[in-house]
Parts: structure tokens; C-alpha cells; sequence
């Protein structure tokens, strides 16, 4: 892959794809003989999760898609699919009762991306409510998130509920922030560590465990001469055991976090590389 002609097209995307989506979906595959999943549709006619279902006929993926735009060229590919933005799906019975899923893919960089200012921040809200609305019914799926930085569910401003300051591991976060050498980085590093600990604090506090798969990534998106730092997450969500503390939990969290993979597209060579601080 040598060019970048769409969203769909872009080599970071579709390394996202390859390296953490796709491996998610196959472990589900070969665990069940449906999966369900909820996903942002995108602008192409393509769809990533055919790359596993054509290759098993004994399982079935069934897609529940949301689209901005009407009509979705991805609407073939799916068994329903609601229109309109996701903060107001979450409210309308009609959509609410197609939970659960087995997977849930928020693609804010996808079909879930608008220009509009008014619409580009606070997702935590709607977030917070799917994940909720699934756990009332599955206690036990896989919840891939990919945001831009405009679309930050950390807050930039401190106060008193601040989820990184007020966590049992402050201490190791500020630590590991002073051996950056690049002082204009820290506001990446709190966004992709305050974004994971908002999630996981969320889910400790319905007494659902909630653990990164590897890590993260971010990239530069790049579309129609706008570019976007993007952040890549993936969790499993699942029964909190008795013996799991919070302080053991964001300690495991803030490690897989400090290996977060900067994936870097050089147009000269065509070739994709990653690197990470760890």
C-alpha cells in the first residue's frame, strides 16, 4: 500500500485494523457461532469485518450500523442500520433494544467523524451509556474506541474529580511524565492515559472489570487537507474477580499505556513503521 485515496485507504487505518481489530474479531469467531457486533459505518462500500467472515462460513457476524449520512454504502453489508448521531440512538427505544453486543467498535474517525465544533467534544456521556447498556445484558465483550484529540473524553482543566490526579497511581503517572523529554508531548500522554482511566474507573464502578488489550496506538489522520492525531483503544470488558484491586488494575493499565505504538506511514519508502517509549 503505497497511497492514501480515502479514510478507508489510509495505511494507519488499516494497520488499525490488521494488528487490532481484526484479531479481536477472530478470537470471537472462533468462540462463538454468532457475534454481534455494534459499528460505525463508514463513507466506502468496503467493510473490515468480511475479512474474517468470508473466511468462516460457521459463524455468523451480524452488524448493527450507525450512519451520519443516508444513504450508508455500507447498509448492504449489515442486518440493521440506524441513522443519525449516536448521542441521540442512545436515547430511542427502537435502537437501545438491539443490545447486547459481543463487540462494540466507536469509530470516531469513521462514520462517527464531523468537522462541526459543536459536535467534536464531550463524547464521554454517550460512551459511558453504551457500555452501560450493554452491561446489563452481557457481561463479557470487547469495546474498541478510536478518537481524535479534539474529541477528548479527559478533560484538559483539573478539578476535583480528576481521574488522574485522584487515582491510587498518580505518583507512578507524574513519574513516568517527568522522564519525557519532549515537555509538549505531556498533553498527549494525559489525553491517552486520562481517556483509558475514565473507561476503566467507569466500569470499576458497575463492578465490571475492564482491561487494555495491548496498546494503544495513535497516528496522524489525514483527509482533504485536515489532518487529526488520532487514539486507538481496545478492552475487554468482563466480571470484576474479588481479589482484583483498583490500584493492581490502573498499575496494569498505566504499563500497557507507556508502550503506546506511534505509527508512522513514510510516503518515500511505502513502507509503515511503529515505535513506542517502552
Amino acid at each position: 500500500m503505497t497511497s492514501k485515496k480515502t479514510l478507508y485507504d489510509s495505511v494507519e487505518k488499516n494497520w488499525v485494523r490488521q494488528n487490532l481489530w481484526i484479531p479481536v474479531l477472530k478470537k470471537l469467531v472462533s468462540e462463538k457461532s454468532r457475534v454481534k457486533s455494534l459499528e460505525m459505518l463508514g463513507e466506502t462500500p468496503e467493510v473490515w469485518w468480511e475479512q474474517v467472515s468470508h473466511h468462516n462460513s460457521k459463524t455468523a457476524v451480524d452488524v448493527t450500523g450507525v450512519a451520519l449520512d443516508r444513504p450508508s454504502k455500507q447498509a448492504g453489508r449489515c442486518r440493521k442500520v440506524f441513522y443519525g448521531r449516536l448521542s441521540d440512538l442512545i436515547n430511542r427505544p427502537v435502537f437501545t433494544k438491539t443490545f447486547p453486543y459481543d463487540l462494540i467498535n466507536l469509530d470516531y474517525y469513521g462514520g462517527g467523524r464531523w468537522f462541526s465544533e459543536k459536535f467534536r467534544s464531550d463524547k464521554i456521556g454517550e460512551i459511558f451509556k453504551v457500555i452501560s447498556l450493554n452491561l446489563k445484558k452481557n457481561n463479557s465483550f470487547y469495546f474498541l474506541l478510536t478518537l481524535e484529540t479534539n474529541d477528548l473524553i479527559y478533560p484538559w482543566y483539573k478539578h476535583s474529580t480528576d481521574v488522574i490526579t485522584q487515582n491510587p497511581v498518580f505518583p507512578e503517572t507524574v513519574k513516568f511524565l517527568n522522564s519525557i523529554n519532549k515537555s509538549e508531548r505531556w498533553n498527549l500522554w494525559l489525553a491517552l492515559i486520562g481517556n483509558a482511566f475514565e473507561i476503566i474507573g467507569y466500569c470499576l464502578k458497575k463492578g465490571f472489570h475492564c482491561e487494555l488489550l495491548g496498546s494503544p496506538c495513535t497516528y496522524i489522520g489525514e483527509s482533504t487537507s485536515h489532518k487529526s492525531r488520532m487514539l486507538v483503544y481496545s478492552f475487554h470488558v468482563s466480571e470484576l474477580e474479588k481479589k482484583t484491586s483498583a490500584e493492581s488494575l490502573y498499575k496494569k493499565s498505566l504499563n500497557i499505556i507507556k508502550k503506546t505504538r506511534f505509527i508512522k506511514y513514510a510516503k518515500t519508502s511505502g513502507k509503515i513503521g511503529t515505535l513506542s517509549l517502552g
